[in-house]
């Protein structure tokens, strides 16, 4: 596994989440933050 290389990230990635607890939902459907979209970093 390498993740520089991107060897086999996505298979850990699948059993990671897998392993997880499902949380409650913190925002409302659609949204991905509470942070204005002004204060998004532009790379």
């Amino acid at each position: 596994m390498s993740a520089k290389a991107g060897d086999q990230v996505s298979l850990l990635e699948e059993l990671l989440v897998g392993l997880l607890p499902e949380g409650p939902q913190l925002y409302p459907e659609g949204d991905l933050t509470d942070a204005p979209e002004g204060s998004w970093s532009r790379s």
